[in-house]
């Protein structure tokens, strides 16, 4: 089995090679070369556009190739492989709340990481905090995930989710924002990942 998957994996690299081959190697394509001297950025996406990708993964796999060869080509084990990609309400609320203040607490845009680690205090603040009198603050703070006695309800605990995770979820803002004025909320599901 880990033979096929290997093989599968050189199969993928070398299609992602062929890909990007007139602009990893110029010197073996001088037509191409000619036709396109002086105009890099044209070449990028005009090989985007036939490998039907985005100009930044064709740079991307150029980099890669560069800086690793085939072998770099080959498609990488996701670190968040058979971790589930759903979020419960608390943790898409909390997602797009933190996305919501930023422009009011003086930054432009959080980046992935800050958020993520974000992401992380809080989940283990509120897993920690489940049943505890909240004060006046955190009540305000966590309104809808207070019961009637001020205490933080087992609804706002955060799961579990990883870096890339979270990455997927800040792409996807305008679908958490539908999720979450919808009534009858379902948890939002992480889409299927392909290969190349």
């Amino acid at each position: 089995m880990a033979e096929q998957d290997s093989s599968s994996g050189r199969g993928i690299a070398s299609r992602r090679f062929s890909a990007i081959a007139p602009f990893a190697t110029p010197a073996e394509f001088p037509l191409v070369s000619a036709q396109f001297k002086g105009r890099r950025v044209l070449l990028a996406r005009t090989l985007a556009q036939q490998a039907g990708r985005s100009q930044s993964t064709i740079y991307k796999w150029r980099r890669l190739w560069r800086d690793g060869g085939l072998a770099a080509l080959e498609p990488r084990k996701r670190s968040d492989r058979n971790q589930p990609r759903r979020l419960n309400p608390a943790g898409a609320e909390f997602l797009l709340r933190i996305m919501l203040s930023c422009p009011q607490t003086g930054c432009l845009r959080p980046t992935a990481a800050s958020v993520y680690r974000a992401y992380v205090m809080e989940a283990a603040w509120r897993s920690a905090n489940v049943g505890e009198r909240l004060g006046e603050f955190a009540i305000r703070k966590y309104g809808p995930w207070a019961d009637s006695a001020g205490r933080l309800s087992p609804d706002a605990v955060l799961p579990n989710i990883t870096y890339e995770t979270g990455r997927y979820w800040l792409r996807k803002l305008p679908e958490l924002a539908r999720f979450l004025s919808n009534p009858q909320r379902r948890a939002p599901q992480g889409a299927q990942g392909k290969d190349i």
